[in-house]
């Protein structure tokens, strides 16, 4: 039996960036003089505001935002995940069931689905996933529980932000920061400024 990946956590700080005053003295927090940038910093996950698709290995474990409505269902030793996206195109759907194929989480005969035009994609996966309401109405977060190398990682963002099943912005962010982040369940948008969608 695989254990589950180990995820690492992240903090936000901000950290001072540029004094813009004549002297130390003139600088004063809050100030227009004064300016921070904000630095994501490694810490405890009892303490942190966010999660990591980087594990402890240096491979991914994905953790995703869905943008949409989803729910999953057992499907015997299988887990679904239904996702309400914008309709998708049959070559999106190939893509991406080669892309969860090439990574190991969904099996050879795998249902990867949708009716061309209807607002709906079901994948079958084949490794465990956990699916987390965002604290974003109507969105979620999900996690599968395998890690994956980054060349695949990335590949498999770019397949789903393909198919809609996730959005632009997140799949641009995490492409670059070579990593995906989420915040922690609880952690509301209005508490930080963050790289997380």
């Amino acid at each position: 039996m695989k254990l589950k990946p180990q995820r690492t956590f992240w903090t936000q700080v901000d950290r001072p960036l540029v004094y813009l005053g004549s002297s130390r003295e003139d600088v004063v927090p809050g100030s227009a003089s004064f300016m921070t940038f904000p630095e994501v910093i490694r810490s405890k996950e009892q303490d942190a505001q966010l999660v990591s698709s980087f594990t402890e290995t240096g491979r991914h474990a994905p953790v995703l935002d869905l943008d949409f409505d989803a729910r999953v269902a057992k499907c015997g030793s299988a887990t679904a995940l239904r996702v309400s996206c914008p309709p998708v195109e049959r070559g999106q759907i190939v893509r991406l069931r080669k892309n969860l194929q090439a990574c190991g989480l969904v099996g050879k005969q795998s249902i990867v689905a949708a009716v061309v035009g209807t607002p709906e994609v079901t994948i079958i996966f084949c490794v465990p996933i956990r699916l987390v309401k965002s604290s974003t109405p109507g969105h979620h977060h999900l996690y599968i529980e395998r890690e994956i190398s980054w060349a695949q990682y990335r590949w498999l963002l770019l397949a789903l932000r393909d198919a809609g099943i996730i959005g632009k912005d997140f799949c641009k962010m995490s492409v670059r920061s070579r990593a995906s982040f989420l915040r922690q369940p609880g952690i509301k948008k209005e508490a930080q400024v963050s790289p997380a969608a």
